[in-house]
């Protein structure tokens, strides 16, 4: 038994699914596209109005998870084609939704073929001859428009989980950095190390404003806590305060082994040495005893970086 309370051993690493947290994964690509396709099942939009309800849910069902799977192919693959032209996430995010959109007369019109015997021959329209027309005057518009209701759908959801998880959609994505770099040129995604290996990276700019300490290095370094307009850099010769951005602090440690798991905090991964959960709150200790809370929009980041379940690592779960 823990002064603090039971100890617990740390779970493995959890599972991901496209870089995404597995529970966040199936709500993203499942019930998402699932929920919208089935409200307009249910209303039989569209050619729903020829088929009885549940063929039209479970037509409009399908359509919505393959639009869905298309916009996810596409903003990837458009986030490697265009990459040296340094595209902003949200564009690379329209780009993926549109070219789907274009494409949808075609793979929708494979999926279509399922419910050909529930559609009167009137009704039935040649998706390809669609296709082969979409260059036409007002077609392309009109397709466009067409679709604007799911492009605006994407572009929020994943606006909105990329927030949430505080830059690891869109570093999942391939198509940005994290948060704290992601406007820079030539961003690349954050690479959270987590492996002990050693390393061996530039001086930080961060750390040739030192004075009173010797800069620390990858084995030294424990973090770096933000106080206004200063930052206060904890190593294992001491702490001291200088004056600069935590953001820019931040992007100069991105090829050191650590990562952001506060607004305020960054901590070096061979540093933490345990890890606290009370009343909901989750804390990492730093063997220097420094205690780093972790933000509940980084945690998800924190788990994916694999802190909370290194083998050095103990949950001590307050009362």
């Amino acid at each position: 038994m823990h002064a603090n309370g039971p100890v617990f051993e740390p779970r493995a690493s959890r599972p991901t699914i496209a870089g995404l947290p597995w529970t966040l994964a199936i709500v993203f690509f499942a019930l998402v596209p699932l929920v919208v396709g089935f409200n307009q099942g249910w209303l039989q939009a569209g050619l729903g109005r020829y088929f009885p309800r549940t063929v039209s849910i479970l037509l409009w069902s399908g359509n919505w998870l393959l639009f869905w799977w298309v916009c996810e192919a596409m903003t990837r693959a458009a986030g490697r084609i265009v990459r040296p032209w340094h595209l902003r996430p949200f564009m690379l995010l329209l780009l993926g939704a549109v070219l789907a959109t274009v494409f949808s007369p075609l793979y929708l019109h494979v999926y279509s073929i399922l419910f050909v015997d529930y559609m009167p021959a009137s009704a039935r329209v040649s998706e390809a001859e669609d296709f082969g027309r979409i260059f036409q005057s007002g077609v392309f518009l009109q397709l466009l428009a067409s679709g604007s209701g799911g492009i605006l759908l994407w572009l929020v959801t994943n606006l909105f989980l990329d927030t949430y998880l505080n830059g690891l959609r869109f570093q999942s994505l391939g198509i940005a950095r994290s948060r704290n770099t992601r406007g820079a040129a030539g961003a690349e995604p954050m690479r959270v190390v987590t492996s002990d290996a050693p390393v061996n990276p530039s001086v930080p700019t961060v750390f040739l404003r030192l004075s009173k300490m010797s800069r620390p290095t990858p084995d030294t370094l424990i973090a770096i806590e933000a106080e206004e307009h200063y930052l206060k850099v904890h190593s294992d010769q001491g702490s001291e305060l200088v004056y600069y951005r935590f953001g820019d602090a931040v992007h100069d440690l991105q090829d050191w082994n650590g990562l952001q798991v506060h607004r305020s905090y960054w901590v070096a991964r061979q540093a933490v040495t345990g890890v606290t959960a009370h009343d909901r709150k989750i804390s990492l200790t730093m063997r220097n005893a420094l205690e780093v809370p972790v933000g509940s929009s980084y945690l998800a980041l924190v788990r994916h970086a694999g802190l909370m379940a290194a083998p050095e690592t103990k949950i001590h779960q307050g009362i």
